[in-house]
């Protein structure tokens, strides 16, 4: 199956899997072609009564391009029936990073232009030095701060 929490993976369209068989196959005629039709007339010698004996590097070269196909369709087929990642149904999304800048951006501009501009409070003596205004901790905790306002 290919649903999220299926042990074994495997997509089972028809399509794909003729194609899979079909590379299958392309993998077995080659190593067909190679190993028995086109080494011989190469890495081979003939006796004294006209049998082809074939030499070390012919088996060599055979046992390479066998080691390596197989390797070949080994890695294709651990791709094909690995579950790739999906995402599973109770994920919750993540909410991208320029959104939480964008956030903080609007909270400071709030901050400073809406409550620090609109609500002015005054020190003891109603001189009108300082402004009171909402801070944010590094905690997350919000507090009243009194700042300095001119001397007088």
């Amino acid at each position: 199956g290919t649903r999220p929490f299926d042990k074994h993976w495997l997509n089972m369209d028809c399509c794909g899997l003729i194609c899979a068989g079909l590379t299958y196959a392309l993998h077995g005629y080659g190593m067909y072609a190679f190993g028995w039709i086109l080494l011989p007339p190469w890495f081979s010698v003939m006796d004294e009564d006209g049998y082809r004996e074939l030499t070390f590097g012919c088996h060599l070269h055979r046992a390479l391009f066998a080691t390596i196909a197989l390797l070949a369709v080994f890695s294709h087929f651990k791709a094909m029936t690995t579950d790739p990642g999906a995402v599973p149904p109770d994920a919750n999304p993540v909410i991208p990073l320029f959104e939480i800048e964008r956030e903080e951006r609007n909270n400071f501009d709030e901050l400073v232009k809406g409550e620090m501009s609109s609500s002015p409070a005054h020190d003891d003596d109603g001189g009108g030095r300082g402004v009171a205004a909402r801070v944010r901790g590094v905690d997350g905790t919000e507090r009243m701060e009194r700042g300095g306002g001119g001397g007088g």
